[in-house]
This record gives C-alpha cells, structure tokens and sequence, in this order.
C-alpha cells in the first residue's frame, strides 16, 4: 500500500512540473471561471477524484487515500499543494484543454 501511495505522490509531483505546449495554454480568465468546482482526473492509470472550494481548498481522493490542501491560479498558472501527496510543497501549471478534458502534464481532469 506505501509502495501505490508513493506511486501516486510522484505522478502528482510529475503533473505539474512539465508545461504544456503555450499554445494550447488556457488564459488566467478561462482558469478562473474552470474553479472552483469537483473534477475527476486520470494521474498514471488511478481515479483520483477532486473538490476545489471557494475558499482555495481543496480535497483529493482516490483508492490509496485522501488529502488536503489549497488551490490558486496564479501568473496564469494553476498551483496546488497537497498536504500528503506534494509533501506540503506547491506545484505550478499551465492547462491545457481538449474537448470536454485538461491536461497538465501526466494528469487528464474533467470538471463534473
């Protein structure tokens, strides 16, 4: 069970510390009107669902747990710091959208 919750820390870490391509990039605005809310997110084969509240938490849950932290667009970027998951660290993202999905590196989310 620590080796598949090691896995999912370091597929999260591996989320948001390669950017997509600029391009495809979503603007600050278009960030902003996508949270809050609950998305569900595919990170390296494991559901991982999530709540991102309008206070700037936000909650995570999969088969190997759950976790807590915080949320924010900034620079253009959405930033997340997970309690557990991100060792309490904050890791920055451009996001990128296809069809009705995102992407942010080796993460597909969704917005329920």
């Amino acid at each position: 069970m620590k080796y598949l919750t090691r896995i999912a820390a370091a597929s999260l870490l591996g989320v948001f510390f390669m950017q997509p391509a600029a391009a495809d990039t979503l603007e600050p605005q278009a960030l902003k009107a996508l949270f809050p809310g609950s998305f569900t997110a595919q990170v390296h084969g494991y559901d991982v669902s999530f709540v991102a509240h309008s206070d700037g938490s936000l909650v995570g849950k999969s088969q190997q747990g759950t976790d807590t932290g915080e949320w924010s667009v900034q620079q253009g970027q959405l930033c997340i710091m997970l309690t557990s998951w991100l060792n309490g660290r904050t890791a920055c993202s451009q996001v990128v959208q296809q069809g009705d999905w995102y992407r942010a590196d080796n993460v597909v989310f969704r917005k329920l």
